[in-house]
């Protein structure tokens, strides 16, 4: 067996194991998606966190991977949060060893579903009540930059104890008008820019660029 040494943008060959050699910290979220993942590191490069890590679980499809990150990562965390596309059977190793540690180690653990659908298989292998749950679930499936703020905040009070403070979730428009430099244009916004401009090109693109700060190349071609 192959053991590497996990680098930004490798692809894992099919039968290598990678070891992320990622050290430990108070709170763990990982996700298959990047967006999310880019999203939520463009706030803590922001806010100067360095209580957080960030796992691709692209990285970890590997067996013997995923043994390499509970030994030297995992166990150490007080909270991890593990989004997930697809469900359990994608993920099924990871999530049984991962449940295993969570309850010998005495770690908060939530496994999320990846779309907006509640997930009472997922909700049954976590370890927060179900209101805290739902108020996670709802923030990542409003998403946006603003809530990605509140999800931090709420890691963080979960990873210390402390009662989970809910504030209000402003959902992420499934679609609107962006400016470079104001961002998501509101209602009134927009009405007042096709007003003023009779004569524009659209440029469509997934809302994840914005979501996932990937719009510096957006921003140049406007």
């Amino acid at each position: 067996m192959h053991l590497l040494s996990a680098q930004s943008g490798d692809i894992q060959q099919e039968g290598e194991a990678i070891d992320l050699e990622q050290s430990p910290s108070d709170v763990i979220f990982a996700s298959f998606a990047d967006s999310e993942l880019a999203a939520i590191a463009k706030i803590v490069d922001e806010t100067k966190q360095n209580n957080l890590r960030l796992v691709n679980l692209q990285k970890l499809s590997h067996n013997f991977s995923i043994d390499l990150w509970l030994e030297k990562t995992a166990q150490f965390a007080k909270i991890i949060i593990i989004r997930l596309l697809g469900g359990i059977s994608y993920w099924q190793y990871g999530i049984e060893e991962l449940s295993a540690l969570a309850n010998n180690k005495n770690i908060k653990l939530v496994f999320l579903p990846g779309d907006a659908n509640f997930d009472a298989i997922l909700f049954a292998r976590s370890n927060i009540n179900k209101e805290d749950y739902q108020y996670l679930h709802q923030i990542f499936t409003a998403g946006g930059e603003k809530n990605m703020r509140l999800l931090l905040k709420a890691f963080n009070e979960l990873a210390n104890d402390n009662e989970l403070k809910k504030e209000r979730i402003n959902p992420f428009p499934r679609f609107a008008l962006y400016s470079p430099k104001e961002g998501i244009l509101d209602f009134e916004k927009t009405e007042h820019f096709l007003n003023e401009n009779k004569n524009y090109v659209p440029i469509i693109f997934y809302r994840a660029a914005i979501e996932g700060a990937g719009t510096k190349t957006l921003d140049y071609l406007i």
